[in-house]
């Protein structure tokens, strides 16, 4: 579906000229500035894994960091960058590369399907027709799957939207529009059936771009969107269905980066089975007992939880999903290990001030007894978890949106349930003398 601004025309072969010249110099201008950007788009791609279509590939940077869960293709308007990338994979031997092609964005070359994840980084708003180029994204990605792409986006108001708009002429000449609002994606989006927003969240340089992750919808039969000025054919999801798809979705890959990320190892994984078994049967008590329950949730449940993440997860370089320990810690959703030790220090801390302020400044009755005291600070520690969980849910619909956090708190509820079924096992390595778990490398994104 094509919704085209002619202002911000680009030629096709004043970008081909443009990319020409770019190819030599490129990884020297561009390699650093945007490497953390291509490493958060490559980390998207595998979650999902398998047949990966990076468009706009360049000179073939981002090429190194896929593991070898994905079969890449690679295509380019550019031959001159496709020479570079070509002489990439074969110095590096990247043997996950299967093809790099020369092709146009708006006009792919392969059937419906034919993929599981399209990656595009800073492609979208350099190709003359950006929606022509959703279009085709979307048609050779498979139902289920996921378009990932990593593109500047305007500003809404303020000095810099003046900025961008006085330098578009020449940001055209280098190849790109400056000017590209987000508004463009989201009417790209809204008269597309097949595709759902997972994801928008800012990367650097300075958050001026985004990652944005589309799905592509399993249930919507798209027998041919028309484009602009032209009837869509009406889809058989009810926008409820496709919100809970999109629900369910980020809360597996939630769980999935839970998982992949933070444990690998079996002693951690078999502390996380005891937290999940002592929070079980805290939910249990809830009803009876809270102060026992919040008592058991944190002296046995978060502890043993926590132990395991501090004291027994591999803090180095993770080969497995090719990420450095403090890129998982940007990522990670929930309470990362710096949050971690912000709430266990406040946590650690109410036993004290219990002792010395037993009213808790009037806000609770003091205790007469150590049973008494057990039983306040069990209400104390309630009302923490409460509150922290809350806390966070908050912080996420600032950052992320209100979907994000909701489903960060979902997870959260149910992780007892879901890592007793995913780590009973995990004694039973351990015993055998397996310290990290072997097949995380070989699992795939759900």
């Amino acid at each position: 579906m094509q919704l085209t601004t002619g202002s911000e025309h680009l030629s096709r072969d004043t970008v081909i000229k443009t990319y020409a010249r770019w190819a030599p110099i490129y990884d020297k201008v561009f390699g650093s500035v945007f490497e953390e950007a291509r490493r958060a788009a490559v980390a998207a791609c595998e979650q999902i894994g398998g047949r990966v279509l990076e468009v706009g590939v360049g000179t073939g940077i981002s090429l190194p960091y896929y593991s070898p869960n994905c079969r890449v293709t690679g295509i380019d308007i550019s031959e001159e960058m496709l020479e570079v990338a070509r002489q990439r994979v074969a110095d590096d031997r990247l043997q996950h590369v299967e093809r790099l092609e020369l092709m146009d964005a708006e006009h792919l070359a392969f059937p419906d399907g034919s993929f599981d994840v399209v990656v595009a980084q800073y492609v979208v708003n350099t190709v003359p027709n950006p929606e022509a180029a959703l279009d085709e994204f979307l048609r050779v990605l498979r139902p289920g799957g996921e378009l990932v792409i990593v593109n500047r986006v305007g500003a809404e108001k303020g000095p810099r939207r003046a900025f961008e708009v006085l330098f578009q002429p020449f940001a055209q000449r280098l190849g790109w529009r400056s000017k590209f609002e987000w508004e463009r994606f989201e009417n790209w989006a809204e008269h597309t059936v097949s595709a759902y927003l997972l994801e928008r969240r800012p990367v650097p340089p300075l958050g001026h771009f985004s990652l944005i992750r589309f799905g592509k919808s399993a249930a919507v039969l798209r027998a041919g969107e028309e484009r602009l000025g032209r009837s869509f054919q009406k889809s058989a999801d009810t926008n409820e269905d496709r919100k809970m798809q999109t629900f369910l979705k980020e809360l597996a890959t939630q769980r999935w980066d839970d998982h992949r990320y933070y444990h690998h190892s079996r002693i951690n994984q078999s502390l996380h089975l005891v937290s999940a078994i002592s929070f079980l049967v805290a939910y249990g008590l809830l009803l009876i007992d809270p102060p026992m329950a919040a008592l058991l949730a944190w002296l046995v449940g978060m502890t043993t939880r926590q132990a395991g993440h501090f004291f027994f997860e591999p803090k180095g370089y993770d080969h497995v999903n090719e990420a450095t320990h403090e890129f998982k810690e940007d990522v990670k959703v929930g309470y990362n290990l710096r949050r971690k030790v912000v709430l266990m220090g406040i946590w650690a801390l109410f036993p004290a001030l219990l002792l010395l302020e037993p009213a808790l400044f009037g806000l609770i009755t003091p205790h007469s007894d150590w049973i008494g005291f057990a039983r306040n600070l069990g209400m104390i520690w309630l009302g923490l978890g409460v509150i922290g969980v809350l806390f966070r849910m908050g912080q996420l619909f600032v950052i992320k949106d209100m979907q994000a956090g909701l489903v960060w708190v979902t997870k959260i509820l149910t992780d007892p349930f879901h890592d007793v079924k995913l780590y009973y096992k995990a004694p039973l390595s351990l015993l055998r003398g397996e310290l990290i778990d072997p097949t995380i490398a070989s699992e795939r994104a759900p």
